[in-house]
């Protein structure tokens, strides 16, 4: 079991960056140690070849602060090895450390870009409010949803949209994300962690979205999904406004089980297939009643062309 599993185990590393980290921390500490040790055997011991008469007397900790010393610098020289076997010794033990290093390189600065890009955690301005995002988050349903939540129509939008979601977005997303810089931001994580609901200030918003995927080919599945993040963020926020995008009609039934799902504060379904159905049923009895709903519940923009 290694340390990074350890601190794991005990709550003190809790994401996978971290987790990552410690472990290129802890195969650098382990090389580093383990060298030093070769380097006491061999200065102490001496060259066989000269019947181990040039013994160099030396601490292991020297040893350490040695290996440390020339890896990190040129060297100060105060320590240095005098036996040919540890000459060569670190010889091989430096070209071996530079191309370890070397290959660590991309790791662990996509590591520390990541967590710098899309870490941390939401600070909003006092007074502002905000909504929470999640689910299914892609380039299309990003881009409906605000294409319509910020229309310039809707004069009275001030509010900030908080997009959580695990996989960082694709170059297509993220040139939508700084299109609308102002008004949105992005976030690392998932709403079955309790860590990164606190980041983006659950308990503080107005409310928290579901997205479902609308091409999904297992509905049930992405509504078993959408109903445990559900589940997982009224845990953590009892209060907090739920609304969720549902699949199949039947699944609303389970959200009646969740203790603190309450229609009366907001909390809400939209069932896809509930709404594609009834369109379809209404259109047959009011032929144009579901273009007339589309109109009414769908922002648009036309531009006038004058042709004088």
């Amino acid at each position: 079991m290694t340390v990074p599993d350890i601190l794991q185990y005990l709550n003190v590393l809790k994401t996978s960056s971290s987790i990552r980290l410690t472990q290129l921390l802890s195969i650098f500490i382990s090389v580093c140690l383990t060298g030093a040790g070769f380097v006491h055997v061999l200065e102490n011991s001496g060259d066989p070849f000269k019947n181990f008469a040039n013994t160099h007397r030396i601490t292991y900790w020297d040893c350490v602060y040695f290996l440390l010393v020339t890896m990190s610098t040129v060297g100060y020289g105060d320590i240095y090895c005098t036996t040919f076997l540890g000459r060569l010794f670190m010889v091989f033990f430096i070209l071996g450390g530079l191309a370890m290093f070397a290959s660590y390189i991309p790791e662990i600065a996509d590591l520390i870009g990541s967590r710098q890009k899309y870490g941390g955690e939401y600070k909003g301005e006092h007074g502002k409010k905000h909504i929470v995002v999640c689910g299914y988050i892609t380039y299309e349903s990003v881009s409906h949803f605000l294409q319509d939540f910020l229309h310039e129509d809707r004069e009275d939008v001030d509010v900030e949209v908080v997009f959580l979601h695990r996989v960082p977005p694709d170059l297509e997303l993220e040139g939508l994300f700084k299109r609308h810089f102002t008004k949105v931001e992005f976030f690392s994580g998932t709403v079955m962690d309790s860590i990164d609901l606190s980041r983006v200030k659950v308990d503080e918003a107005d409310a928290c979205l579901v997205l479902a995927n609308k091409y999904s080919s297992d509905p049930d599945a992405e509504d078993a999904a959408n109903i445990m993040r559900v589940i997982s963020i009224k845990n953590y926020s009892s209060d907090i406004r739920v609304i969720v995008q549902l699949m199949q009609y039947h699944n609303k039934a389970y959200l009646l089980n969740i203790p603190s799902w309450d229609w009366r504060r907001g909390d809400d379904v939209i069932c896809l297939a509930e709404l594609k159905l009834g369109f379809i049923a209404q259109s047959c009895l009011a032929p144009g009643f579901s273009t007339m709903m589309a109109n009414l519940f769908a922002m648009r923009s036309f531009k006038t062309v004058d042709f004088t």
